[in-house]
Parts: structure tokens; sequence; C-alpha cells
């Protein structure tokens, strides 16, 4: 008499396969937002070391032209302030041409100028000859700050020399006219590049970056919110119809 191998089951049974992907669900679902928390971290850091990088060649810029932060063009006789060298002058003729000389080929906008998470062409972009992430405080030129001299009552680690601006918006600087004081900066300047959670970022005088929450919409009169720039409408009147010193040349 033959006795029979006992049958050996080689497959999963319908509940079990079920169980199987419901364990893998569950376990993406747990690891996915640690994941994209890790992605956003780690972008936000490497534009954090875009906008130092920047300040160093800010910072480099200023020793061979007078301390100053950064390059302007002529003064308007309209306003006596200067003009700047953004969007309104050539491609090879905006400030970070006079800037980032060390870049072999030297470019309209380098590497430097690109926030990771900014990466298409703003409406108003051309050509990526025109995109940057990046834009500068004009203010601290109304305000006479250079990289040694500011406002006794300001801090240099209070004073933000460059910002990340909305993709929108084509020129790169800030700026805020007198009448239109409480708009100008949502218009321009993102307040939330890195979501929520992060902010954006900011590049201070003392040539540190950080991550900033910031309101929205943004409110200057909030003493809770720090002012990420010298705001001009702390400014008394008679300082705002004092005319800004001449920058004198831009180039090196």
């Amino acid at each position: 008499m033959r006795i029979g191998r006992p049958s050996r089951n080689s497959g999963f049974t319908l509940v079990e396969l079920l169980v199987v992907i419901g364990i893998i669900a569950l376990l993406i679902s747990i690891l996915l937002p640690a994941l994209n928390k890790a992605r956003a971290s780690s972008v936000k850091v490497k534009c954090l070391s875009n906008l130092r990088q920047c300040g160093l060649f800010l910072r480099m810029y200023g020793q061979e032209n007078k301390d100053w932060v950064f390059p302007v063009g002529p003064t308007n006789p309209r306003d006596g302030f200067p003009h700047g060298l953004g969007t309104n002058y050539p491609a090879d003729q905006r400030w970070p041409q006079l800037v980032f000389t060390n870049h072999k080929p030297l470019v309209p906008n380098p590497v430097e100028l690109m926030c990771p998470n900014d990466p298409d062409l703003g409406p108003q972009d051309t050509s990526w000859l025109d995109k940057h992430s990046y834009i500068l405080n004009k203010h601290i030129i109304y305000a006479d700050v250079r990289w040694s001299r500011y406002p006794k009552d300001m801090n240099p680690t209070d004073i933000v020399i460059m910002g990340e601006k909305k993709v929108d918006y084509y020129d790169y600087y800030m700026e805020v006219d007198w009448d239109t004081r409480f708009s100008d900066y949502d218009q321009k300047v993102e307040l939330a590049r890195h979501g929520i959670q992060y902010g954006s970022n900011l590049l201070f005088l003392d040539n540190h970056a950080e991550s900033r929450k910031m309101k929205i919409p943004y409110s200057p009169t909030d003493p809770s919110q720090l002012r990420p720039w010298v705001d001009p409408w702390q400014i008394s009147d008679d300082e705002k119809s004092r005319k800004a010193p001449s920058p004198g040349s831009t180039t090196n």
C-alpha cells in the first residue's frame, strides 16, 4: 500500500495577500510624511546655503566698493536715490554681473540665485537669463546702511539684505512706496516658499541666513512679527527728505 505525500501549499490565500497589502499600505502612510519632511528640509538647507554664498560674494563686492552692500546704478534726479541694476537693465549689466565675477563663464543669474523650490520660469521671465529666486532689499540703500554702518537702534542680525521673491515678480529689488507702504511687501516677497512649517529664507547683514515663519498676510504693524527689513515708514520726515549719498561707481 502506497502512502501519498502530504500536499504542499505553495501560494498565499486571498486573505493573506490582502493582509500583506494592508501592512505595506500602512507602512507607506507612516513613512511618506517623514520622507516628504526630510525632502523639504533638505531643499530648505540648500536654499540657505545659496543665500550664504550670495552673502559671501556681496561681502567681497563691498570690500572693493566703499562698503556698499550691493551694486546700485546712478542717482535718480527725481528722488535723490540710486537706481537699481535690475531688469530695467540689459542682462549683462545687472548687479549679478558685478558681484559674481568669479564664475566662469560669467552668467546673468548663477546657480546661487536659484532656490531648488523655484524651478520654473515666471510669467514675465522671457528666458533663463531673467530667472532668479532671490531679491535684494533696496530699503537699506534708502537708510544708508552699509556692511559696517547701520542705524544705532538696529542690530545687523535683524537687517535683511536678501529674501525670496514671488515667481510672478520680475525685478531684483524690494521696493516700498511711501504711499503704499503696507502692500508692496506681500506683492513681491514670498512668505512661504518652503511651506507653512518653514516659511521663507532670509539673508541678514551679519551674513547669517535662516528660515522665518511669516504671517500671511504680513503685517508691519504687528509687534509680534519681526520686521524683515529697515522699514522706511519708521524713518522721520527729515530723513525721508534727505538725499542718499551716491554710491559712486558700480564697477570694480
